[in-house]
């Protein structure tokens, strides 16, 4: 076998191992976090995802077709990298590897930068001009984290490969690439389907809790507050994309009578049967919109204030899945139910602003 033949035989190995691992490191990361059995911190340093967890909830066929063409790109690009870097091959072995280790590195920034600029296309016109590019440094640095972690294993193949003797590489090759297909096959398979088929809630130990019709233990409310009675709450519908969603919840003064708001919205969250689902809602600002902080907004007649919800796309999971708002001027005050049709389940994080005035 010439040199030429066995780089290039090397350097598809290395490729195939590249692609494998690309695919089964990025699905096993998401699964692994989703369920809460490792912290996301340490997936991104061990198990580094630079596919946008949101693309394997999106409608189909993108939660295939996204990871699958990623990995064919890092495997083509580690192939052509690891064939230039064993041209070297009268340089020491570690130089080699460590070459080849660079060139995998280089593959997946590369894939990168392409993810990242693909979610900041779809995303765009953004909300804020501020935030134009928050979404295409992530791909980037989880992918050089991916083939700092893991590079050095295709690149250990295709130093393995050019020796001559090398006869167990096609069986050491496909043992990594079977391992990882299974890998990635268990993760994918237990991750919740965006066409709405998720895994079977497990059986409550205790009965629905019904949504409180004020938050309890709230202080007493000012005279010059807005009531319940005085103003309508409304909710947009669900906006977003590339993985964020928001909605504006509005309330309206319908008297003659100014009155004013100082400060955040109370919220609370149910599903199909108005049960509480427990979303980690958390004062401040989004993807969405900044928070400008509480300040004093005086409604008068007609006049209206608004909050800002923003969150991240969730999986698809029916029995977990927000149908209702139950909003509130302040924490204390009367709640008002506002249905939901939104991709928002419970356990997901969520912030909201201050009262602002709103336009017009």
């Amino acid at each position: 076998m010439t040199d030429t033949t066995r780089g290039r035989g090397t350097g598809l190995f290395a490729g195939a191992a590249a692609a494998v691992l690309w695919w089964g490191v990025n699905a096993l990361s998401v699964h692994l976090t989703y369920n809460d059995t490792v912290p996301a911190a340490f997936a991104q340093l061990v198990l580094p995802a630079a596919v946008p967890s949101f693309t394997w909830v999106t409608p189909q066929p993108w939660p295939v077709l996204a990871p699958a063409l990623s990995a064919v790109a890092v495997g083509a690009l580690t192939a052509w990298f690891t064939r230039l870097a064993g041209r070297a091959a009268t340089a020491g072995r570690g130089l080699v590897v460590f070459a080849s280790w660079f060139g995998v590195v280089a593959a997946a920034v590369i894939v990168g930068v392409a993810i990242g600029l693909g979610v900041t296309i779809a995303d765009w016109p953004p909300g804020r001009l501020y935030n134009a590019l928050d979404a295409f440094p992530g791909p980037v640095q989880q992918a050089a984290v991916w083939g700092a972690v893991w590079g050095w294993i295709p690149a250990l193949l295709a130093r393995v490969g050019r020796r001559p003797s090398a006869r167990l590489l096609p069986a050491v090759v496909l043992g990594v690439i079977f391992t990882g297909l299974a890998v990635a096959g268990q993760a994918s398979a237990q991750l919740p389907s965006p066409t709405g088929q998720a895994s079977p809630a497990p059986t409550p130990t205790a009965p629905a809790t019904p949504i409180p019709t004020a938050a309890p233990g709230a202080p007493a409310a000012d005279p010059d507050w807005c009531s319940a009675t005085q103003v309508e709450l409304s909710l947009s519908p669900e906006d977003g994309a590339a993985g964020h969603r928001a909605m504006t919840l509005t309330a309206t003064n319908r008297t003659g009578v100014d009155c004013m708001l100082n400060g955040y919205p109370d919220l609370a969250f149910g599903d199909a049967a108005s049960s509480l689902l427990v979303v980690h809602a958390v004062r401040g600002g989004s993807f969405a919109a900044d928070d400008p902080g509480p300040t004093e907004v005086r409604l008068g007649a007609g006049q209206s204030a608004k909050s800002i919800l923003g969150w991240d796309a969730q999986p698809s999971d029916p029995a977990h899945q927000v149908h209702w708002v139950a909003a509130a001027l302040y924490p204390g005050a009367t709640r008002t139910l506002l249905p939901a049709q939104v991709d928002l389940i419970a356990g997901a994080d969520l912030g909201y602003t201050a009262w602002q005035a709103a336009a017009g």
